[in-house]
C-alpha cells in the first residue's frame, strides 16, 4: 500500500474547518504523480496500481478516471490507474458534478463504497452519479 500526504508538504494540518486550504486539483495531481512515481519502481506492475480516496480525498479517486484528465496527465505508455475506490466520496453535487456522455470516464472499473447513514456526505447524489459511470 502507498499512502498519499497531500498536506504536510503544503504545511495543511486539517481541512476539517475550512476545506479551501487545499485544492481540489492539487490532490488529483497528487495521485497522477504518485501513478509516475509507482510506476518507476521495479517491483511494481504499473498496470495494476489502483487509486482509492476516502472524503474529499475521494473526488481524485474519480475524477482521476475522466479521460480528459487523464489524458491532459501526458502519460507515457499508456499509463491509467487500473481502478478506481471513491469511498464516502464528495464532490457528487454542485460545481463538483461532471455531466457524464458517452466516454466521459475511461473504462477501468470504479468501485463506489459509501454508507446511507453517512449524514456529512448523503449517499443519494453519489449513488445517482455512480448509475450513469
Amino acid at each position: 500500500m502507498f499512502s498519499v500526504d497531500s498536506f504536510g508538504p503544503r504545511g495543511v494540518r486539517s481541512t476539517a474547518e475550512d476545506q479551501a486550504q487545499l485544492p481540489l486539483p492539487a490532490y488529483t495531481a497528487d495521485a497522477f504523480a504518485d501513478l509516475r512515481l509507482l510506476a518507476t519502481h521495479p517491483r511494481i506492475d504499473a498496470s495494476r496500481v489502483a487509486v482509492m480516496g476516502f472524503s474529499r480525498g475521494g473526488i481524485p479517486a474519480f475524477r482521476s478516471a475522466l479521460e480528459r484528465v487523464a489524458s491532459s496527465q501526458n502519460l507515457s505508455g499508456g499509463l491509467r490507474f487500473a481502478a478506481h475506490v471513491p469511498v464516502y466520496s464528495g464532490g457528487c453535487v454542485g460545481v463538483f458534478r461532471v455531466t457524464v456522455r458517452p466516454g466521459t470516464y475511461g473504462k477501468a472499473p470504479m468501485m463506489w463504497v459509501h454508507g446511507d447513514a453517512d449524514d456529512y456526505t448523503p449517499i443519494g447524489a453519489c449513488r445517482d452519479y455512480a448509475a450513469l459511470i
